[in-house]
C-alpha cells in the first residue's frame, strides 16, 4: 500500500525524464529506496515521541498519590492532542515545501531553453508535466514523512489512552447501549481507520501543492515573482479548502440530525469525519487534476 503513495506509482514513473532526474535527488532513486528511507524515518520519530511519553507519564505517574490510571489516560491524550496539533501546523509548513518544490518545474525549463528542446524531439505536454509534479514530489517527500510521523505518534497515543479507558472503565458504556466487547470489537476500529486517513492526509495534499506550484511556475516567466504569486494561491486554496470542510459538516450534521436518537451518539462524530476526509479528498484530486490539464494546456499554447 506504502508504494502506491509514492510518485513511482503513477505514470510518470515510465517516462524518460523522470528516470533520469530522479536519479540526481536524494531520495529519488527508486522505489526501494524511497519507501526504506520512509519507514525508517516514521519509525524513528514515532519511537522518540512515545519514548518522551513514557518517560513523562513514569516520572508523574511516580510521584503522584492519586489514581495512577486517570493519571496515565490524561498525559496519553494531551500528549495526543499535542502531537496532533503539532501535525497539523506542520502541514503548513508542508505546503510551503510543496509549492516551493515545483516552483521552477517549468519556467526553469523554459528560461534554460530545455523546453524548446523537447518540444523539437516530439514530446507530449501531458507526460512532461507529469514527470515535473512527480519529481516535485519526490522533493518534497521528506518533509511530509516528518508530518506522517507526528501524526502516527498521535494516533497511537490516542488508542492508547482509548484502550486503558475500555479496559478501566468495567461497564461504563453500558448506559449509552454499549458492551465494552461492542466498545473494542467496533468503535475503536472505526477510529482506527479515521487516523489512518488522517495519516494519509499528507501525500494528498502534497500532490495537489505540487500541482499548484507548477501551474503558479508555467503562468509566470520570472522566477522571482513566483514565490509571491504561490503564496496569493496557496491562501485561496486554504479559504476554499475551510469554506469546504465547514459546508461538509453542516451539511452531514443537518443529514444526520434525524438520527440522532436511532444511531449511537458517539458514532455521529466518526460519521461526520469520514464524510469530511472524503470530502478532502475528492477536493485535493479535483485541484490537483485541474491544476495539470492546464498546466498541459499553457505549455500547448505557448509560442515560444
Amino acid at each position: 500500500m506504502f508504494f502506491r503513495l509514492t510518485p513511482f506509482a503513477s505514470g510518470a514513473a515510465t517516462q524518460p525524464i523522470f528516470k533520469l532526474e530522479s536519479r540526481r535527488l536524494p531520495w529519488g532513486h527508486d522505489a526501494r529506496t524511497m519507501i526504506r528511507k520512509s519507514r525508517n524515518l516514521i519509525v524513528t520519530i514515532t519511537a522518540i515521541c512515545l519514548g518522551i511519553w513514557a518517560i513523562i507519564c513514569l516520572t508523574v505517574a511516580l510521584n503522584a498519590t492519586d489514581n495512577t490510571i486517570s493519571i496515565l489516560v490524561e498525559y496519553s491524550l494531551m500528549s495526543a492532542v499535542l502531537l496532533s496539533s503539532l501535525g497539523l501546523v506542520a502541514s503548513i509548513y508542508n505546503d510551503f515545501v510543496s509549492i516551493a518544490a515545483s516552483l521552477d518545474g517549468i519556467n526553469g525549463e523554459i528560461i534554460n531553453g530545455r523546453w524548446d528542446l523537447l518540444r523539437i524531439a516530439n514530446l507530449r505536454e501531458g507526460y512532461f508535466v507529469v514527470s515535473k509534479h512527480a519529481l516535485a514530489q519526490i522533493k518534497a517527500w521528506r518533509a511530509v514523512i516528518n508530518v506522517v510521523a507526528l501524526r502516527v505518534a498521535a494516533i497511537l497515543l490516542f488508542e492508547i489512552a482509548l484502550l486503558i479507558i475500555v479496559l478501566e472503565s468495567g461497564d461504563a458504556y453500558a448506559r449509552y447501549g454499549m458492551s465494552d466487547f461492542f466498545f473494542l470489537v467496533a468503535v475503536v476500529p472505526v477510529i482506527g481507520m479515521l487516523g489512518l486517513v488522517f495519516i494519509i492526509e499528507p501525500f494528498w495534499r502534497m500532490r495537489t501543492m505540487t500541482a499548484i506550484g507548477l501551474l503558479v511556475s508555467a503562468h509566470t516567466r520570472h522566477p522571482s515573482h513566483s514565490p509571491l504569486a504561490a503564496v496569493g494561491v496557496m491562501l485561496a486554496v486554504w479559504v476554499a479548502q475551510t469554506f469546504v470542510m465547514f459546508a461538509i459538516v453542516i451539511g452531514v450534521s443537518g443529514l444526520l440530525f434525524p438520527f440522532f436518537f436511532v444511531l449511537t451518539f458517539g458514532c455521529v462524530p466518526f460519521i461526520i469525519g469520514m464524510f469530511v476526509f472524503v470530502g478532502m479528498y475528492g477536493f485535493y484530486a479535483v485541484l490537483q487534476n485541474w491544476c495539470i490539464r492546464r498546466v498541459a494546456m499553457r505549455l500547448a499554447l505557448m509560442d515560444t
